[in-house]
């Protein structure tokens, strides 16, 4: 079975210091938790696939694209998180997380600073894509 790049992206943003600073332990993979939804806004983020660039063919590497949502009290708040979270990814190199082999984060796009208009409250956020490079066979 392929390991989760997702999960082992999350994984490694969360253990950041200056992201865990800003965000706490509010880092998420996917969506925002319905309990998290109840306390916003305030600082969190949410990892999420979003498709990405055609298969390598027979090499067990995979380019998948993510998207993630900073979200904060005020947009600086949100774009502080963002700018946090973009420097983990970024000088990320060949690290190994929850048995998955990430190579490299690459921002694709953004950052775009928006407003949550499907939950009525206008909560700020910041998106970015990225492209990821992980293995597809799991590590130790």
């Amino acid at each position: 079975m392929i390991p989760d790049p997702l999960l082992a992206l999350r994984a490694i943003v969360a253990a950041d210091a200056d992201v865990a600073a800003i965000a706490g332990t509010r880092i998420f993979a996917a969506e925002l938790p319905d309990s998290e939804a109840a306390e916003m806004p305030r600082a969190a983020a949410v990892i999420a696939a979003s498709g990405g660039p055609p298969d390598l063919g027979y090499a067990p590497l995979a380019h998948r694209r993510i998207d993630v949502r900073t979200y904060g009290v005020t947009p600086l708040g949100a774009m502080k998180l963002h700018l946090a979270l973009h420097a983990a990814l970024k000088s990320l190199r060949r690290r190994s997380s929850l048995g998955v082999l990430v190579h490299s984060a690459a921002l694709d796009a953004g950052p775009v600073a928006m407003r949550e208009p499907e939950v009525g409250a206008e909560w700020p956020f910041v998106f970015a894509s990225y492209e990821v490079l992980a293995s597809e066979e799991a590590v130790a």
